[in-house]
């Protein structure tokens, strides 16, 4: 499961991509390897702030930030930016995403 939905649900919920068979087989590997990394950043997180108190308070703010910019990057339709963003680490996409988003 990721983002508290079954992966089959989640599936219908994304964009199709765009771009040739190959380029699509392959950044659909690439989005499902993100679409893991975000899920386990995000139930990381969560579980931090239900151990501590003094976190919650200043989490809320970032947490609506990062979650637009996940929601932002989930639903990028090109193949080709799965693509050219291949290798990154989640905190690496997310701040290309922020800048891109802009």
């Amino acid at each position: 499961m990721a983002f508290g939905f079954p992966n089959s649900i989640l599936a219908y919920m994304l964009p199709k991509l765009r771009g040739s068979a190959k380029q699509v087989a392959w950044a659909e590997k690439i989005r499902a390897g993100y679409l893991a990394a975000m899920a386990k950043h995000d139930a990381d997180i969560l579980e931090a702030l239900m151990h501590s108190r003094t976190m919650r308070r200043g989490v809320a703010h970032e947490l609506r930030r990062q979650g637009r910019v996940f929601e932002w990057i989930r639903t990028r339709p090109d193949a080709s930016w799965w693509i050219d963003h291949r290798g990154m680490t989640v905190q690496e996409l997310a701040t290309v995403a922020a800048r891109e988003m802009r």
